[in-house]
């Protein structure tokens, strides 16, 4: 328990001293990346549909978001934070993730 504890403190106090993201300390992924094959929605027009009303995208180089127009200021609150633990966890494995991340909101 003290770990994670230890581990949140950790990562929020990098995160909110991490800089802007204008000039991105990690370096962008040589090849582009896709969603995942078995993503059950990887389009806002597809997202749309299921949740049966508007729905946006919000895209960064690692992590995109998919979420109901209501929300999209919360999902645009949401994603530079989102990013930051992207670029956190690749300091830490040294490599990116196989397929871009995309969280529904």
């Amino acid at each position: 328990m003290r770990l994670l504890i230890t581990t949140c403190f950790v990562l929020g106090y990098h995160l909110s001293f991490a800089g802007p993201l204008d000039n991105p300390p990690i370096p962008v992924a040589e090849r582009t990346r896709s969603f995942h094959p078995d993503a059950p929605y990887t389009m806002a027009e597809a997202f749309s549909k299921a949740i049966g009303s508007p729905a946006v995208m919000l895209d960064s180089t690692n992590v995109s978001i998919l979420a109901p127009k209501g929300r999209e200021k919360g999902a645009a609150v949401v994603l530079p934070y989102l990013a930051r633990a992207y670029d956190e966890l690749y300091k830490i494995v040294g490599d990116h993730t196989k397929y871009k991340m995309l969280v529904y909101a």
